[in-house]
């Protein structure tokens, strides 16, 4: 008689000896002879041999789920016996025992409405056992192992242009994604996407595939609905928000008048926006003047970017703020004429008023009752524009990259200020110490300040440090701005004055730097160092541009 026990934390398996009421003896294949509680014996057997039985058993083991075995395991206790039972049903068919597994697959992705395992030719041969009736199930039909046999998408095929894609995948990690229409493999039938991927054997030959349908109607309504501002508008004036496609498909809406499905007309600009870009326009929608903006997703999860599929989601939030009138978009444009929103609606409806005004060419909309008043400020830009009309926009403003460099080069701007500013304090420290000794009452406040300053020495570390400091970032705004350069004109470092200034800037503090480190620069040479340095950047940006750019309106 062979034995099967635990032994500080390990399985062993041996021939029994002896055996008392609270022990037994036994003897390991090595030789080696042990004393095992009782309580520690798991299993007697007779076949096969202790080796046989440990190889086999760690065989098994490793095909274990263990989330799937928990998920069959009782609440109470329990022996290894009994779940071996529940895991491994002697009268669980193959069909069964692949759609729970598919089943626990399933529980861990609940973006899924849907998991199918088809062979070759297409055929569904499993599938999983959770979410909503599947279409055409029979009367009674329950999501369990005893009615999966019934499951009417066994023995479906999926349809032939994906099948083709799928047997056509090049390794383990590629996958296809179905187009966006309605799907057999959804119970609503309603349009979603599905995601295959080839299963393959062990020598890489593909056998069929495995088919993941994405619960869109529910996951994208459920994103929308959240996203909605609820307010007490009435339907008319309320934002309605949209997911649409590149085509301008609807994927998802909270507006009754754009079923998913349906196009919704857009302009071509915004439909062609650059990925995680976003746009605004005023137009005219569904026979109302609307604010319509959008913004195109740069990818996430099911709508990634990083492994070249490509399907990106335009969201889009239209806000109506009155109906349409006869001429009013063309005296708009001549700037002759506002838009009444304070008409009597139609119906007891109650509409909202807005504050429209022009940006440049553009016409703006706001909620009036977001308006609070005209700000002071806004005509002391009024009045500077009048001065200076040939201003400029700043060029590609929304890109990431310039909006780093422009953070950085304020950051350095600014570090190199305080550091010439520190330097003008220590010359003029420098000569406060070497003027004649005044008597304490005939010192100005001037003079007394400067008496209670630090030491020299200690002013000229902290100079210095400020100039590791501000020369670090000034090398990132530079790096920074060779990129944002090179993104959007194909040039690592225009030539123009701003450049040079900005470069000969750099190379002052850099010779100051290692002058200070190999020769022990100090005193009056770093002070000229640092101001000269300064005065370059000064150039490189406000003085040169305020002389060029605005007053002799050169670019």
């Amino acid at each position: 008689m062979h034995a099967l026990f635990e032994e500080a934390g390990k399985f062993q398996a041996g021939r029994i000896l002896s055996e008392a009421e609270s022990s037994a003896q036994i003897e390991l294949d090595s030789g080696k002879r042990v004393k095992v509680k009782a309580a520690n014996i798991l299993l007697k057997f007779e076949k096969p041999e202790p080796a046989a039985l440990m190889a086999e058993a760690e065989a098994i083991a490793a095909t274990v789920e263990l989330d799937l075995a928990w998920e069959f395991a009782p609440e109470e206790e329990f022996g290894f016996a009994d779940l071996a039972r529940d895991y491994y049903s002697a009268s669980a068919s193959q069909v069964q025992q692949a759609c729970t597994q598919l089943s626990h697959i399933h529980s861990l992705y609940t973006v899924y409405s849907q998991l199918v395992v088809y062979d070759r030719s297409g055929r569904i041969v499993a599938t999983s056992l959770r979410g909503e009736t599947p279409a055409g199930a029979p009367a009674g039909w329950q999501n369990t192992t005893d009615d999966v046999l019934q499951h009417p998408l066994l023995g479906q095929s999926i349809e032939a242009d994906t099948l083709t894609q799928v047997l056509a995948l090049s390794g383990p990690q590629a996958y296809h994604v179905s187009p966006w229409r309605p799907s057999a493999l959804e119970s609503s039938q309603a349009p979603t996407y599905a995601y295959h991927a080839a299963l393959r054997s062990d020598d890489g030959q593909v056998l069929g595939g495995i088919g993941l349908v994405f619960n869109a109607e529910r996951e994208l309504q459920s994103m929308l609905d959240s996203a909605a501002p609820h307010n007490a508008a009435t339907a008319d004036s309320a934002t309605r928000v949209l997911y649409l496609d590149r085509l301008g498909q609807v994927l998802a809406s909270t507006d009754t008048a754009q079923p998913v499905g349906s196009r919704m007309p857009l302009p071509v600009d915004l439909l062609q926006l650059p990925a995680g870009q976003s746009a605004a326009r005023a137009m005219v929608h569904a026979g109302q003047y609307c604010i319509v903006a959008a913004t195109a997703g740069s990818g996430y999860r099911e709508f990634k970017r990083s492994d070249g599929y490509r399907e990106e989601v335009l969201a889009v939030a239209v806000q109506p703020f009155g109906a349409e009138q006869e001429d009013a978009i063309a005296a708009v444009r001549r700037r002759s004429t506002c838009i009444d929103s304070m008409a009597p609606a139609q119906g007891g409806q109650q509409l909202r008023e807005m504050a429209t005004f022009f940006v440049g060419s553009s016409l703006m909309a706001l909620d009036a009752a977001c308006v609070l008043e005209a700000l002071p400020a806004a005509a002391i830009a009024s009045g500077l524009a009048a001065i200076f009309p040939q201003g400029q926009f700043v060029p590609h403003a929304n890109d990431a990259w310039l909006r780093v460099h422009l953070l950085i080069a304020l950051a350095a701007y600014g570090l190199i200020t305080i550091a010439a500013l520190h330097a003008m304090m220590m010359a003029l420290l420098d000569r406060h110490l070497h003027r004649p000794l005044d008597a304490p009452a005939e010192r100005s406040i001037i003079g007394r300040v400067l008496d209670s300053q630090p030491p020299l020495l200690v002013q000229e570390q902290l100079l210095f440090r400020i100039i590791w400091i501000g020369f670090v970032v000034l090398t990132l705004a530079v790096g920074s701005g060779s990129i944002a350069s090179m993104k959007l004109t194909g040039q690592i470092l225009p030539f123009d004055h701003k450049t040079v200034f900005t470069l000969l800037s750099w190379l002052t503090f850099g010779v100051l730097l290692a002058g200070r480190h190999i020769w022990g620069w100090r005193g009056r040479v770093a002070l000229r160092w640092t101001l000269t340095g300064f005065g370059f950047l000064i150039l490189a940006y406000t003085g040169s541009r305020f002389v060029l750019e605005v007053i002799l309106h050169r670019g």
